[in-house]
């Protein structure tokens, strides 16, 4: 048998070949992430990487990549985030193939961290971008 949804893990963060990071609402609370604040990706040198509030919008004064705005502007409740940022793009779509896909990531349950605060695991050993098979090993 074959199975019709080969996923059906939906991504929590996509980053496109622009420099476009859509961050969904599942993400932004867990992060405690506002408009305004600058995310970034740290890894751990074990192939781990990690989401992470580098600087809130409150304590920021200038231009930042990275910095983090509302998909939908006058909504009151909107959660769902959007960032800009080509470098952090290229660098997570070059995990998967030669870096000219788009790519999307599910994360983890966010983790305490003496520097961050918390982070969030970003799982990427499967590509959710669309149909791509991702590396399932």
């Amino acid at each position: 048998m074959q199975s019709i949804l080969n996923n059906t893990r939906k991504a929590d963060i996509t980053f496109h070949g622009n420099g476009r990071i859509d961050i969904t609402s599942a993400v932004s609370v867990s992060l405690g992430l506002a408009v305004g604040d600058v995310i970034d990706i740290c890894t751990n040198g074990y192939g781990q990487y990690f989401l992470v509030v580098a600087h809130k919008g409150n304590s920021i004064i200038g231009k930042y990549q990275a910095k983090v705005y509302a998909t939908k502007k006058g909504k009151r409740h909107n959660r769902n985030l959007r960032a800009y940022s080509v470098r952090l793009c290229r660098a997570m779509m070059r995990l998967h193939g030669d870096g000219s896909r788009d790519v999307a990531f599910a994360v983890s349950e966010p983790m305490p961290n003496d520097t961050y605060g918390l982070v969030l695991p970003i799982i990427t050993r499967l590509n959710l971008y669309k149909d791509d098979k991702g590396d399932k090993l």
